[in-house]
């Protein structure tokens, strides 16, 4: 049986309205838009990317629907900034 999880990564990527608009809620540019800001959509397919492979590294240790919200967090952090938490994790052992 499937367990259903729902995990929302909150990123730090400012757009404005009219610019997000021209996209779709995966990301993908939407048809027939051929003017839109590659910056942004570099940064919503890093982001995008980083929560997949977050998640994907979770599964591998625990049980979806044992993974909690901080713990997606964390990990999509960690995929973003894999060296700040390098460090951060140096400084906690300290």
């Amino acid at each position: 049986m499937a367990v259903k999880v729902d995990l929302y990564h909150k990123s730090d990527v400012v757009a404005d309205l009219k610019e997000l608009a021209k996209f779709d809620d995966n990301g993908d540019v939407k048809p027939r838009v051929s003017v839109y800001n590659r910056e942004l959509k570099n940064a919503i397919d890093r982001n995008i990317n980083a929560m997949h492979l977050a998640y994907i590294s979770l599964c591998e240790k625990f049980q979806a629907a044992n993974i909690t919200s901080d713990m997606f967090e964390t990990e999509v952090e960690r995929q973003l900034n894999p060296e700040s938490m390098r460090i951060k994790k140096r400084n906690e052992d300290c």
